[in-house]
Parts: C-alpha cells; structure tokens; sequence
C-alpha cells in the first residue's frame, strides 16, 4: 500500500465494497506491558477512487483517547506515542460520511452517489520494546 507516496509493505487497510457493514476500520493489540513506543504514518491511500476522501485516525491506550488526526489524501498524520504500561492498544480509521447499510448503499449508487468508503492505512505501524 502507498500512502503519499510511499510504500508501507507491512500497513493495515481499511477499505470497503458497495458498503461497510462496519465503517470503522478497528485493530486491537494486547501490549502487556512490553513495549515503550508506537510509531505509525496514517493516511488516504493514494489509489484511493475519490481523492477528495478525508480519514479520521484515533488510537486508544487502555480505553483512553489520544491526540487523533484528520487527513486527507497527500498528508498523511504521523503517530508516536509512549505505550509504557499500556496494556490494549487500539486503532480506529474512518470516513464519517460511510454509508454501513445495503440498502441505503444500493439507493446511493443508483442514484450516482458516493457511499464514502474508507480506503484509508496505517502505514508501517511498529512497537518497539
């Protein structure tokens, strides 16, 4: 996957067909406690189909919100964060403007319509001890 350019060939993808049954794309990892840093790009992949598409980026350390990002296509967000002592970590990525159901999806196409699927990644993301 590519992400402003660059390849990350070990990233995470969110992307959807016709519709997202869950529109938001979510990874959880069990840290126990092992790690110090998490480091990751986030961002619109480049072959997305609308280069319009705005992605919203957040990450969980034991349930609590960190500082997120919205990014569109060409700038990508960058994320370290201290993960001592965390136990769960989770990532989220999004386009709030998805369509999560069939039949609304269908009534969208056929109408010529976006259903806002994501097609965003998390570009290489590393736990480093």
């Amino acid at each position: 996957m590519r992400i402003d350019g660059t390849h990350y060939g070990h990233g995470i993808a969110h992307r959807c067909s016709m519709f997202c049954g869950e529109p938001r794309g979510v990874v959880e990892y069990d840290l126990g406690r092992k790690y110090r840093r998490f480091e990751a790009a986030a961002g619109v992949l480049d072959d997305a189909a609308d280069s319009g598409r705005t992605g919203h980026f957040e990450v969980f350390l034991d349930g609590v919100a960190q500082p997120g990002a919205t990014v569109r296509l060409g700038t990508p967000a960058h994320f370290e964060l201290d993960v001592a002592e965390v136990l769960r970590l989770r990532l989220v990525a999004y386009r709030p403007d998805t369509t999560g159901s069939p039949l609304p999806a269908g009534a969208r196409i056929a109408g010529g319509l976006s259903n806002g699927l994501p097609e965003l990644g998390w570009g290489n993301p590393v736990l480093t001890t």
